[in-house]
């Protein structure tokens, strides 16, 4: 039997499903196409590090778990024109082709090279791989021109950006939010570890996206604010008199219909979790205007097994 070789070979162009790839030859500034592979994936599953074939092995659930929970997260957050991958294989270099745990790229094929766009931003989980393969697969990553590297350090509870500049991770402030042009809003780290956390976030970033489910769920709830504010109305106006009671009606009407934002992600998230909001709880929410107050409902509202966690003893 023929012994195996590990070292690199230069292919022949392959061609793409839009037409024969540009030629090339190997040089100091010229790379090979990104979808070029020396072991394709999806029929095998090796990776090259440094030259080394390596094998691509399953992740365990201290891996597998925050894994699911970052690709929850980006997928809600992804801005218009952006696409996201899980285990997306990449030739980086001439001997090195690897897979990132989750990636952001550009929609469509790259017009300079026919294939598809390079990864912009780059997540890895780390749990068991060796600190000096996960440096050396992130330095790969830059050289090749890959804009953003971030890393979940399971072990140790930290996130870390790859620095091009220093060729090393720089610690990230967990409590504060990666913002970059491909996220439709800024990415809490917290959310990161945390299921609940990650929750929350992934409805305001579906807001914020103008998601039509939470679009029309927004637009129910504003209605119904706004048939119990004037049912209210007409209540009190006859009590108090026909003129009053009318004045306070509309007032009280239109004050709930203009309740946005918070407020309706609130009562929203609310009906997500199967926690059906009460007339008292609902009025109470849209007739807040505190942020502070709604922000504070809206995190009890995402480890609540009830509406009494959330509003104590103003659920009714």
């Amino acid at each position: 039997m023929d012994p195996k070789h590990d070292a690199p070979m230069i292919l022949a162009p392959g061609r793409s499903s839009s037409g024969a790839r540009r030629m090339y030859l190997p040089g100091e500034n010229d790379w090979p196409p990104v979808d070029e592979y020396l072991d394709p994936p999806e029929i095998t599953r090796y990776e090259r590090v440094d030259g080394r074939r390596q094998i691509a092995f399953p992740a365990t659930a201290e891996h597998g778990d925050p894994h699911f929970r970052l690709d929850q997260l980006l997928g809600a957050h992804l801005a218009p024109g952006y696409v996201g991958s899980v285990d997306l294989k990449t030739r980086v270099s001439e001997e090195q082709e690897f897979a990132s745990d989750t990636c952001v790229r550009r929609e469509g094929i790259d017009p300079e090279t026919d294939a598809r766009y390079l990864e912009e931003l780059v997540f890895e989980v780390v749990y068991a791989r060796s600190a000096a393969d996960t440096d050396s697969r992130a330095r790969a990553f830059a050289e090749r021109g890959v804009r953003r590297q971030v890393a979940i350090f399971v072990k140790s509870g930290e996130v870390k950006e790859w620095s091009t500049a220093k060729m090393g991770w720089r610690v990230l402030d967990k409590r504060r939010s990666l913002r970059d042009p491909c996220l439709v809003r800024p990415l809490p780290l917290r959310a990161l570890f945390s299921a609940a956390e990650a929750e929350v976030e992934t409805v305001l970033a579906l807001e914020a996206k103008g998601n039509p489910a939470i679009v029309r769920l927004k637009e129910e709830s504003k209605e119904q604010g706004r048939v119990e504010g004037e049912a209210r109305g007409r209540a009190e106006g006859e009590a108090r008199g026909r003129a009053e009671g009318e004045a306070r009606g509309r007032a009280e009407g239109e004050a709930r219909g203009r309740v946005k934002g918070r407020a309706e992600a609130l009562l929203t998230f609310l009906g997500i979790r199967g926690l059906t909001p009460t007339v008292e709880v609902r009025e109470r929410a849209l007739a807040t205007t505190d942020l502070g107050t709604l922000d504070r409902w809206l995190h009890s509202a995402a480890t609540a097994s009830s509406l009494d966690e959330v509003f104590g003893d103003e659920s009714g």
